[in-house]
């Protein structure tokens, strides 16, 4: 497993937002997150063509307080975390929505 540091990573659209505020508990919303970066990773390997031999798994090792950013004058929450995954992602990757505006920057933590 290695172990990464993402940046205003941009998780919920409007479907999403509403279900996990709906959720009750903290594992509920760390497990639905972990699905969507999960999903996010998927989509990133697959633009890049790279087919996975075995399953994606994500573990949300810590969230920092979510924050609002706005984009285009809509208004996004965003979240810092730290994860682990089975999987070797280059450094500076944009992972979710809009990437390519700084937004879901990865980075590995080396010597964890």
């Amino acid at each position: 497993m290695m172990t990464y540091r993402l940046t205003r990573w941009l998780p919920l659209n409007g479907k999403n937002y509403s279900v996990y505020h709906q959720l009750e508990g903290i594992a509920e919303r760390v497990l639905f997150l972990e699905k969507i970066l999960v999903a996010n990773i998927l989509a990133c390997t697959k633009g890049l063509h790279i087919h996975l031999e075995k399953q994606l798994v994500c573990k949300i090792q810590h969230i920092a307080d979510s924050y609002p950013v706005t984009h285009k004058g809509i208004r996004f929450m965003a979240f810092d975390l730290t994860f682990t995954a089975n999987i070797a992602l280059s450094d500076y990757i944009g992972i979710g929505k809009n990437a390519s505006m700084d937004c879901g920057i990865l980075a590995q933590v080396q010597g964890l």
